[in-house]
């Protein structure tokens, strides 16, 4: 993730934080499941939803560490 990009998210984040940040990935999940937009859209849109509520809750090495635990896990459960 380029500087930037990232500063943008920590700055939506402290403006909108935690409760703003589950209505915009709620926002976004809606919006994945009527297919209101081309996947890309979509999914960048709850991307970044997921990244500025990570930040909200402070939150994001946690998370981070969880995702690549999990992704281990799914790995060596399949055959």
């Amino acid at each position: 993730m380029n500087e930037k990009h990232y500063d943008n998210l920590c700055e939506i984040a402290k403006k909108i934080g935690v409760e703003g940040s589950h209505m915009y990935l709620t926002i976004w999940a809606q919006i994945l499941l009527r297919q209101e937009c081309d996947a890309v859209e979509t999914l960048a849109g709850l991307y970044n939803a997921l990244d500025i509520l990570c930040i909200a809750l402070d939150c994001e090495d946690d998370v981070q560490d969880m995702a690549e635990k999990l992704a281990a896990e799914s790995v060596s459960h399949m055959p």
